[in-house]
């Protein structure tokens, strides 16, 4: 059945079917036979000023019994609750619970012109009121109405400024007890148990840090109980976490508990769980041969955050050949809490051909005596398949150079340095605030170790120090010898030196090839690399260090031993590889003064540079590292590499522009998604990736996410790009963290690491129309499969259809037909024609043939958004 507005919820009654749409109705579906049965107005649409009439919806639609018989109990975006016979609509009562300024509604849509209102089921629940049934033991029944309603805004926040709970006679729609300063700005639901606490209505949060709580409420009088506390392991972004959503299900004496950021737990009432399906949150991916077949493997792990950092709690390897999972290694979340994750993730060569993973394992603070330092543990993982083959304790004893208390070292970085033993395993060095030692991956054994500071005369300890300071780390940066150059780097007193290993009567020693200054480390950031760009056999460096303007990521060059690039806000920063003319160079996105900037350096010297617009709406949208540039191949076929940057202008809507690399010239724009209004605030978009050809044209395709909804950065979309024919191959809602072949197939790594694989080249092909006003069009599918196709004839929509073909009426012209067809996982391919109509027709545009037919009635998927009319969702 097709519908204008979009669905909310839904329920059913002795056949049938009952709905709340957008638009504040309520349609009743004959459930065997699909056909209306009627439509009930409930909500009235808000009048504004600049936008006209805009809907608000139907929230909650709920069956609840009175007297034996059921009603339908709803609730709407107007702040109202009410009950309705469910045969014919009919209205028994209707209770207002929130009366609202409508001057203060108006300035809300006024600052937010083009953030799509009013409201969207993941946000604060704007204006909605949640609503579950709450059953009497003599059969009557009271409504739980949760309500959770923003200020009006101040700058970007959005302050709750009612938080209240509400219990209703369900006869009659009185108010029996309310309450404020209930916590409802995250829930999902809200729900009533009869077993837990004598009877309760329960409210749930997210899991924050280390705690979901479900806060337990009497439904007699909306006393507060005992809340219940479920171990959580929250996602790493704080602001997602802020904005995440709780959920709970009660099953008898348990409850079933969610969030948005978080597993699907089963809980007693004191909060202990009985079984949880683990998720993988804000995932990366590392590609390697892991399983030493010869193709890259994609290793993707969870980003956790515990109060000593980020971790990682669970990897999961995807095999290079076909996407299936390999292995993968799953921490429920108390033991999580309790042990710590994965920190300092690297590849490490194997006897196999293949790559093992080393990682720092780190108890949390929480879980050792506060006069102790958390426990570090050296983890040596099988890339083949995940298991554990060795596990070393970084403990002060008696492997080390003088015996101690059981000191337990701070690892601050690891890497491997080859094979310093000759045993024919590769060994690691290993960074530890005020000590450094080389570790036999095979043994375990300590067979090299320095100290930094004083120590008894006594005690039988080498002294070495490359540089000043208690906090020295080490990063591999190649070079041409046996063993692996280091860069050591002092956080504290901004020095680096240059390390050369070499080992001579079996003893291990370091010289120093160059020293230099560059600015104290900030924080605990990572030390990263890219390969060499200047030709002196080492990779580049790149750091966080804070300097007088604010943390800077700085670009360090070994073999000068300088600092050849510095780019302001390094968390946002990202610095791509990339060929000139005459030799290499790169590619930076950075952030200035919220601005995002694209910068290209041909070696070190800046060439050229564009600004794509403010970052902010990414961030808010929870993506803190956006990559929406990079280097994409000599697509005009004139010997330069072309860069690829992925934005939403202010005007033309999500698009990749393309850019000779040597000069900054465009050479071309590729539309994505054209916005339906225009001056839109330009914005980055979320991701650009190369991918291997898929077409024959000896040019990588292009795989971008983009915002496709202005600065609500609330839709993101991937594509697959042609970037030779400037055609979009195919493309799909949702984000996607990374894109990978398998075999003749594109594989779409999600951020749960989700995987889903499409063939590019099973496209849809339309029959070339012919110069008549009537034009029957027709297409074809290369594979087989359930599509709904949309027909657009310059850029309007002219029909959505599930068959092969369509009828539509021209006036005399010349158009451009498009069609776009939607697969069952929400995948769209896409073709083209040109047609120029000569008949003498007066047909207006308004005369096309539209046949409505939503994709997500077929699917259902998301309706797209050119069927919502009034408002974006």
């Amino acid at each position: 059945m097709s519908r204008e507005y979009a669905v909310w919820q839904t329920a059913s009654i002795d056949g049938t079917v009952y709905a709340g749409t957008q638009g504040g109705s309520v349609v009743a579906i004959d459930a065997a036979s699909g056909e209306l049965v009627y439509e009930k107005q409930v909500a009235e649409p808000f009048e504004h000023e600049r936008f006209g009439s805009i809907p608000r919806s139907v929230w909650n639609v709920e069956p609840v019994t009175l007297d034996g018989s059921e009603r339908l109990s709803v609730t709407t975006e107007d702040g109202t609750a009410a009950l309705l016979e469910p045969d014919d609509g009919t209205l028994v009562w209707q209770k207002e619970l929130v009366a609202f300024d409508e001057g203060a509604l108006q300035e809300y849509y006024r600052q937010n012109s083009s953030s799509g209102v009013p409201t969207v089921p993941s946000d604060a629940h704007y204006f909605n009121l949640e609503l579950t049934v709450a059953e009497r033991d003599s059969g009557t029944s009271r409504l739980a109405i949760a309500v959770a309603i923003p200020q009006q805004p101040q700058g970007r926040r959005y302050d709750l400024q009612r938080r209240e709970l509400y219990n209703l006679s369900a006869d009659s729609g009185s108010v029996e007890w309310s309450k404020e300063g209930v916590s409802t700005g995250n829930l999902g639901n809200i729900a009533h148990s009869s077993a837990i606490q004598g009877g309760s209505l329960l409210v749930p949060s997210p899991g924050l840090e280390t705690t979901q709580t479900i806060r337990v409420y009497s439904v007699e009088d909306g006393a507060e109980g005992t809340p219940i506390e479920v171990a959580s392991a929250a996602g790493r972004n704080r602001r997602a976490n802020e904005r995440a959503t709780g959920y709970v299900v009660p099953s008898g004496d348990r409850l079933v508990v969610a969030s948005s950021n978080g597993d699907l737990k089963l809980v007693d009432e004191s909060g202990d769980i009985e079984w949880s399906v683990l998720s993988l949150r804000n995932t990366q991916v590392l590609a390697e041969d892991f399983l030493g077949d010869g193709t890259d493997d994609y290793l993707v792990y969870s980003q956790n955050t515990l109060r000593d950092g980020q971790q990682h709690r669970n990897l999961m390897l995807r095999a290079g050949t076909d996407g299936t999972i390999a292995w993968s290694r799953l921490v429920d979340v108390e033991r999580f809490l309790q042990e710590g994750g994965l920190t300092r993730l690297r590849p490490i060569e194997n006897d196999d051909g293949g790559f093992d993973i080393l990682a720092v394992q780190r108890r949390s603070r929480e879980q050792v005596d506060r006069n102790q330092r958390p426990l570090s543990t050296l983890v040596h993982l099988s890339g083949s398949d995940g298991t554990e083959l060795a596990r070393y304790e970084l403990v002060n004893d008696e492997n080390h150079a003088f015996d101690g208390d059981g000191q337990r070292f701070r690892i601050t970085s690891i890497d491997a340095i080859g094979d310093v033993t000759g045993n024919g395993t590769p060994d690691v060095l290993v960074g530890a605030g005020e000590r450094v030692f080389v570790i036999d991956l095979q043994t375990g054994a300590v067979v090299w170790e320095r100290l930094y500071r004083d120590v008894p005369p006594e005690a039988d300890a080498k002294q070495w120090q490359p540089l000043d300071g208690n906090d020295i780390r080490y990063r591999a940066i190649g070079g041409d010898g046996e063993l692996q150059a280091f860069v050591a780097v002092s956080r504290e007193q901004g020095e680096v030196a240059v390390l050369q290993p070499a080992t001579s009567n079996g003893e291990l020693s370091f010289r120093t090839v160059t020293q230099a200054e560059v600015g104290q480390l900030n924080g605990n950031a990572e030390i990263r690399t890219i390969p060499d760009r200047n030709a002196d056999g080492y990779d580049e460096v790149l750091f966080s260090a804070r300097t007088d303007d604010g943390p800077q990521l700085k670009v360090f060059s070994p073999g000068d031993g300088q600092v050849v690039n510095s780019y302001p806000r390094p968390r946002t920063a990202n610095v791509v590889p990339t060929d000139f003319e005459n030799g290499e160079g790169l590619v930076t996105f950075s952030e200035n003064e919220g601005q995002a900037t694209v910068t290209v350096s041909d070696g070190f010297d800046q060439v050229w540079r564009r600004q794509m617009g403010h970052l902010r709406p990414i961030r808010n949208a929870g993506i803190q590292s956006p990559q929406p540039v990079t280097p994409i191949g000599d697509v005009d076929d004139d010997g330069n590499e072309e860069i690829a940057i992925v934005k939403s202008s202010r005007r033309s809507g999500a698009k990749v522009e393309l850019y000779d690399v040597n000069a900054g010239e465009t050479v071309d724009e590729i539309v994505l998604a054209p916005y339906e209004e225009v001056n839109r605030p330009p914005i980055p978009g979320i991701h650009a990736q190369p991918i291997p050809d898929q077409t024959g044209d000896g040019v990588p395709e292009l795989g971008v996410v983009a915002v496709t909804d202005g600065n609500q950065s609330r839709t993101a979309e991937f594509y697959i790009v042609d970037p030779v024919e400037g055609e979009v191959l195919l493309s799909g809602r949702g984000a996607v963290t990374r894109f990978s072949v398998f075999e003749d197939r594109i594989g779409l790594i999600g951020s749960d690491g989700s995987l889903t694989t499409t063939d590019p080249s099973a496209g849809v092909s339309l029959a070339e129309p012919d110069s008549q006003s009537e034009q029957q069009l027709e297409w074809s599918f290369a594979a087989d499969g359930e599509y709904v196709t949309t027909v657009r004839v310059n850029e309007r929509l002219v029909a959505r259809t599930t068959e092969q073909s369509t009828s539509v009426r021209l006036p005399s012209g010349e158009f451009t037909i498009q069609i776009e067809s939607t697969d069952a996982n929400g995948i769209s391919v896409y073709d083209s024609r040109s047609v120029t109509v000569e008949s003498d027709s007066s047909l207006d545009l308004a005369m096309y043939g539209l046949t409505a037919l939503s994709v997500g009635a077929v699917f259902g998927l998301r309706p797209v958004s050119s069927l919502i009319q009034g408002v974006r969702r």
